[in-house]
């Protein structure tokens, strides 16, 4: 009937779409087959652009293509995440990315979203190693960095703060924690202060509380 040829259409093109976005993924730099259409040049085009409008398409296309996964099922129940995450059901949308995790450790999406339900369930030390796991996986993952940037920053780590800010603005200027990257450096210099103050003061006179 209509309806099932509408519907194993669709299945189809998403296949098809699916793959074109796993070949992107993989094929980085572009190979001789391919088209201007390369991981390489949508980074390229993210970094270099001077018109929002185009960062975000830019932007949107990465992590498409990131989330992509070569079982439609996998990337299916990624979204499902998303959905339960959206709603509010944080420890849902975590046990749904602990078990994809657990199918494939290196799908690095699944491992970011794993660190976004930790740090909302305030849970900053899993939250970090599940960022880690996610950059490690994928070191262009500039949301993984941008992650670790903010955990970092509500745990008062703020050199670390500032690395991972840096990174994550290397891949994309266009990231919203450049705020964020300023008041760590504030907190640091501030921090770094009162360290040069300490020590003059215990040069000069000794350990006051003595």
């Amino acid at each position: 009937d209509d309806e099932g040829v509408i519907i194993s259409c669709m299945e189809s093109l998403q296949s098809n779409v699916n793959e074109l976005l796993i070949q992107l993924r993989d094929d980085k730099n572009g190979s001789e087959e391919s088209t201007y259409l390369t991981m390489k040049n949508l980074l390229e085009l993210l970094q270099y652009t001077h018109c929002l409008e185009d960062a975000l398409i830019a932007e949107e296309a990465v992590k498409e293509v990131w989330k992509a996964h070569i079982n439609q099922d996998t990337r299916w129940e990624y979204d499902d995440g998303i959905t339960h995450l959206f709603r509010g059901d944080k420890e849902e949308s975590l046990s749904i990315y602990n078990h994809i995790i657990e199918s494939d450790p290196g799908y690095s999406e699944a491992w970011n979203k794993k660190a976004t339900c930790h740090y909302m369930l305030g849970e900053m030390p899993q939250s970090i190693n599940a960022a880690k796991s996610a950059s490690d996986a994928n070191p262009e993952n500039f949301q993984a960095h941008a992650g670790l940037g903010l955990v970092y920053a509500d745990t008062n780590q703020y050199k670390k703060a500032v690395n991972s800010f840096r990174k994550c603005l290397s891949f994309n200027p266009w990231s919203p924690v450049a705020s964020r990257l300023c008041i760590s450096l504030d907190h640091l210099k501030k921090l770094e202060l009162e360290e040069i103050i300490h020590k003059d003061v215990k040069d000069r006179f000794g350990n006051l509380d003595d």
